[in-house]
């Protein structure tokens, strides 16, 4: 989440404002393992919405993707 982070920095807006999230994760169990966690760690009080999908993503564990609004 910090290159996302980073990239989101860059087009001039913040975690902050990220409205939805799309995590692709090649075992559903990190879900609890790890995401839950890192995710509530990220974004705190802040809680955009989120869709885990299960699927085969070659070597990657997780890819994400962030939405996010660009503050006025």
């Amino acid at each position: 989440l910090k290159k996302l982070e980073a990239t989101l920095k860059e087009a001039g807006t913040d975690m902050q404002h990220v409205i939805k999230g799309t995590v692709y994760l090649t075992d559903l169990e990190d879900r609890s393992r790890y995401l839950n966690k890192i995710w509530g760690e990220t974004f705190g009080d802040h809680r955009p919405s989120r869709t885990c999908v299960e699927v085969g993503i070659g070597s990657l564990a997780v890819e994400i993707e962030l939405i996010a609004a660009l503050p006025a």
